[in-house]
């Protein structure tokens, strides 16, 4: 995707958010990607399948098999958007600092937002650990141990869920503070 499209991309979500934002769940609730979140994850949309912010960019056929890995086929969207307080979304370019670093989106299971959800309210850190079996959900090896990330840059990058760190999900400074990760 050329930069300058990237660019209109992330200004369309932008827009979208500022004049409706819908609420977390509910009937009005809309994606990035084509999902139905009145069913199960690895289930078939069902009443409450809408399309997603970016099937305008899809032309007119609106293949959503481009949001399904082709390991693992059975999710309605086989990736997440960063949603993690101090992450690039719905930001203006200038606010992304070090874009070859902070993740948009990456190879996912279930839902295609990630964020710890575990925390009702923001802000929100991204989902920890980021190894072990509790974290193969958001951050599934599936790719010979590597998940694959989108970054701010629109580059691609092959990454082992070992090597990611606060850093890649958010702005340094961003809340809530992680002791674990001091000053990401």
């Amino acid at each position: 995707m050329p930069r300058h499209a990237e660019r209109s991309l992330w200004a369309f979500i932008a827009r979208s958010r500022r004049h409706s934002t819908p609420p977390p769940t509910g009937p009005n609730e809309v994606w990035w990607s084509p999902y139905d979140p009145t069913q199960v994850p690895d289930g078939t949309p069902g009443a409450g399948y809408k399309n997603g912010l970016l099937s305008p960019f899809l032309s007119t056929t609106n293949d959503t098999t481009i949001f399904k890995c082709p390991i693992e086929k059975q999710w309605q969207c086989g990736y997440a958007m960063n949603y993690s307080t101090g992450s690039p979304a719905a930001q203006r370019d200038g606010f992304v600092t070090q874009t070859s670093e902070r993740l948009v989106a990456w190879d996912h299971r279930r839902t295609p937002g990630c964020s710890d959800s575990r925390i009702t309210m923001p802000p929100r850190p991204p989902f920890l650990p980021f190894v072990g079996t509790s974290s193969e959900t958001h951050y599934p090896p599936r790719h010979n141990g590597r998940l694959n990330g989108l970054f701010y840059d629109a580059h691609v990058l092959a990454i082992k869920p070992g090597n990611l760190s606060v850093r890649n999900f958010r702005e340094p400074g961003s809340a809530p503070d992680i002791a674990t990760y001091p000053g990401e």
